[in-house]
């Protein structure tokens, strides 16, 4: 009666990313090699070996990433060993960094292990966040239209992009 708590609207205005993309998965058993862009959201819980881009990147509990990750909002649960630069990073306990992160606003979690050094930059996305400027230069494999064909040796070499454990 004398307290009246005004309410905020329901919506979630800390989202970054619009509800209707859907986010790009790394599994378990998955290995990536090489860059990784993403759009909209990218969650890692295999591994990935190179640089990884986009609006909103989590690394799972049981995710890798040897390189560096950008972002807009970074959250860490596993292990990244390269420097991270972003808006916003959350890491939680259980999780292991070996590398500088550059942020605006962290969260560190008690049980986290950091070992490098955080820098706070508040414009760090500002000329080095833009995925859709990001272009691949060329396939590295054609696609063939035949279901049947082989990949010569040559092209194996050049498919470096994914291998999966069994």
């Amino acid at each position: 009666m004398f307290f009246k708590s005004k309410r905020k609207p329901a919506g979630n205005t800390a989202a970054a990313v619009p509800l209707s993309v859907e986010p790009s998965y790394v599994g378990r058993n998955t290995t990536i090699e090489g860059h990784v862009v993403s759009d909209g959201e990218l969650h890692v819980d295999g591994s990935v070996r190179g640089r990884m881009r986009a609006q909103l990147c989590v690394v799972d509990r049981f995710g890798v990433v040897y390189g560096d990750i950008t972002g807009e909002i970074i959250h860490i649960r596993g292990r990244v060993m390269g420097p991270i630069q972003g808006g916003a990073v959350y890491v939680y306990a259980g999780a292991h960094i070996e590398g500088d992160v550059y942020n605006d606003t962290i969260s560190i979690e008690p049980g986290a292990y950091v070992d490098g050094a955080i820098r706070h930059n508040p414009q760090i996305l500002q000329n080095q966040f833009r995925t859709a400027e990001v272009t691949a230069e060329k396939p590295i494999v054609e696609i063939e239209a035949e279901a049947d064909a082989k990949p010569t040796d040559a092209e194996r070499q050049k498919l470096r992009v994914i291998s999966s454990k069994s």
